[in-house]
């Protein structure tokens, strides 16, 4: 029986470490929550682009930017603009410009930024220190707009409203006023009747690599300001619609990949809260970003994937600790009957507060934004992970109920360790190895107790047996006598479970920081000799491609995986090595048997979609742990050996009644066993005073 309560309470434990990620994000599609978040559902749909507006073209229209305006007063509106009550908007010629370069690894520059006209917004970011796919020549590229989605374009200006009346921008073709290797300008006039009341321009500027050298923005920064300058003798009252960035292209083909994120302050330190798109639902489509639910206000917000990001962030005035300039932020699924994650279309949006543009004056709105990837070198530094800004939270999503089973310090030791490593083996896949033996060799202590403590269980069977024949139904007289004999032969049934319990925030840990350590992206195993060409994704020996892929439950089969087969073998030589009880029921003969099978089979089918560099970590560690079991049963055989030379009998059952006399106490054991058996016994003592408590039922 306690064999297989062990048995039983190991599965479960490791089914919620290796399967924690996924089965947050299944619930929370099931039930349209955000499991990752406080513990409450999305909030409504909310289309804020469509509350300020009045007529605009929905975004699954295609897109008609205005081309060709003419820029003088008497010009005729631009397409999106003959609303009834709004503005006239005129815009210029379509330009397309380039900021930076593409060349990899330029010296200068650390991406390029391409700008489109219409609605002055990004139509594309390329970090050139980073390559698109394994094997590719291609770079990264993101912030892209979403195909068949128009005004979807990154920090589009959707519209702007004076004096309760809207200007169409997202659709007209802005005017390119300047333009060089870092800095663009675009400008669009806006007319009541044939009064031009204001001038809307938006300037870009990319930051060179060195700028502000290692503890700066190393060139993954872009400066977005758009100003409102008021041609009219009276004030304006101005509120401008901005989108955010768009999703980043999806890392893997199957889990938690993409998300929306925010910084939340609550003044005196900065949290991140993520909320992934696989919770974004028809029925939960909006999710609002301005604050969390604790009423905390957010300093950035942004998308990212499991190793990108982009974020923004409006820049404070003197005094401020938290922006006033923003009245709404969220994020809208665009497009809730996609099954396929790496589909989905996400919106993020920016609403401003309405301010006052005195006459003849200029009103700013400056932004920060942070192209890049999610590197703890880069967010980490003086710039990035500033006390006023800390976009390394980003790194490590800890809010909501998952918290608790999140260790940043851990997760920390764990990266660190990783990178110490792989500076001397020079192979990430090594570093993991490294690891899992550093870790092995810090538990070998407790996995020896462990294992001592399960033999001497399977070899006190028979005594076991004999004390629940004789005590039958009397449940307190068995549970004394239980503590009693576990007392005096040493043994403490809780440190079966305490390797595991005590791996348990390792392994979280350790799924973690293989999510979040950047270089392990597109890192191969053993210098690029085997098949294992990227230790972020599945180690496919053949791949089917994401279109061809079959999901089942918690099978996801995008390729021919053979790390899961190989952990298919030795789990089943890890049961099949397991100690067994001296004497079994039928019937724990027959749970044994289903154990042995079981795990083989379920843990591989968990797994199979698992990045490799985690079924790397558990394989190896398996594999140690069934030789060093075997080394320990060993040592353990030879020590009875000794012992029954010297007449010493290990395993015979108790002849007499070996309870010390009333008011002597017996010798308590020291060290990790001693407390455990202390703690257990003080747990048997609270469940006896609790039995006397209570009411006796009258016959």
């Amino acid at each position: 029986m306690e064999t297989r309560r062990t048995i039983i309470a190991v599965v479960l434990a490791v089914l919620l470490i290796v399967l924690w990620g996924p089965l947050i994000n299944l619930v929370g599609t099931w039930l349209g929550y955000d499991m990752r978040q406080v513990n409450r559902p999305a909030t409504q749909p909310t289309e804020i682009r469509n509350e300020p507006i009045v007529g605009v073209t929905p975004t699954t229209a295609p897109a008609t930017p205005t081309t060709g305006q003419p820029t003088s007063t008497t010009a005729p509106a631009a397409a999106g603009a003959a609303t009834r009550g709004s503005l006239r908007v005129v815009g210029g010629e379509p330009k397309d410009v380039q900021l930076g370069s593409e060349q990899p690894s330029d010296p200068n520059f650390a991406m390029l930024l391409k700008l489109s006209p219409v609605g002055a917004s990004v139509a594309s970011v390329t970090l050139n220190d980073y390559r698109a796919e394994v094997g590719s020549s291609d770079r990264y590229r993101m912030a892209e707009p979403y195909p068949s989605v128009s005004v979807s374009g990154s920090f589009q200006t959707r519209q702007l409203t004076v004096n309760g009346k809207p200007a169409m921008l997202g659709e007209t073709t802005w005017t390119l006023e300047s333009s060089s290797a870092t800095h663009a300008t675009f400008a669009a006039d806006l007319f009541d009747e044939q009064t031009r009341l204001a001038t809307v321009r938006k300037t870009f500027r990319i930051v060179p690599r060195g700028e502000g050298g290692e503890e700066g923005p190393r060139g993954l920064s872009v400066v977005i300001n758009q100003s409102v300058q008021n041609h009219t003798a009276a004030p304006l009252q101005v509120q401008t619609l901005l989108n955010g960035p768009t999703l980043p292209p999806a890392e893997l083909d199957y889990g938690a990949d993409r998300q929306v994120v925010a910084g939340f302050f609550d003044g005196s330190r900065i949290e991140a809260e993520g909320h992934a798109i696989e919770s974004m639902s028809e029925s939960s489509r909006s999710v609002e970003l301005l604050t969390n639910g604790d009423g905390e206000p957010a300093l950035w917000f942004g998308t990212g994937s499991t190793y990108f990001a982009a974020l923004v962030w409006p820049q404070l005035a003197e005094g401020q600790s938290v922006p006033t300039i923003v009245e709404k932020i969220t994020a809208t699924l665009l497009n809730p009957g996609e099954k396929r994650s790496w589909h989905r279309q996400v919106e993020t949006q920016l609403l401003t507060r309405t301010r006052e543009v005195a006459p003849g004056a200029t009103l700013d709105l400056p932004l920060n934004v942070y192209f890049g990837p999610r590197k703890r070198e880069i967010l980490a530094n003086g710039f990035y992970g500033a006390p006023s800004l800390r976009l390394d939270k980003v790194l490590v999503i800890s809010s909501g109920p998952c918290s608790i089973c999140v260790f940043p310090s851990l997760i920390d030791g764990l990266v660190y360790l990783l990178r110490g490593f792989h500076f001397i083996l020079r192979d990430w896949g090594l570093a993991i190895i490294a690891l899992v033996g550093l870790v092995r060799l810090l538990l070998h202590p407790i996995t020896r107790k462990s294992q001592l403590s399960m033999m001497k269980m399977s070899k006190l069977g028979p005594e076991i047996e004999r004390l629940k024949k004789k005590y039958g139904d009397n449940k307190e007289e068995l549970s004394r006598a239980m503590m009693q004999f576990y007392r005096e032969t040493g043994f403490s049934p809780l440190m079966g479970c305490l390797p595991m319990l005590l791996q348990m925030p390792i392994w979280i840990a350790l799924w973690n920081a293989l999510h979040t350590t950047f270089e392990l992206r597109h890192a191969s195993f053993l210098w690029g000799l085997t098949w294992i060409d990227n230790l972020a994704a599945p180690d496919h020996l053949i791949y089917f491609g994401r279109e061809n892929a079959i999901s089942i439950l918690i099978l996801y089969i995008s390729g021919l995986n053979i790390l899961p087969l190989l952990l298919a073998v030795v789990f089943f030589l890890q049961m099949k090595l397991q100690p067994k009880p001296v004497t079994m029921t039928p019937e724990q003969a027959q749970q044994q048997k289903i154990m042995m099978w079981m795990m083989p089979i379920l843990f591989p089918l968990m797994l199979y979609s698992q990045p490799s560099g985690l079924n790397l970590y558990i394989l190896v560690s398996t594999a140690i742990g069934i030789i060093e079991s075997k080394a320990i049963r060993k040592h353990a055989e030879r020590l009875e050996a000794l012992q029954s030379a010297g007449a010493v009998i290990v395993d015979a059952p108790l002849e007499k009644d070996t309870r010390k006399p009333r008011g002597v106490e017996p010798k308590r054991k020291g060290g990790l066993a001693g407390w455990l058996a202390n703690l257990q016994e003080k747990a048997e003592q609270m469940r006896r005073e609790a039995e006397k408590q209570k009411p006796r039922r009258k016959k």
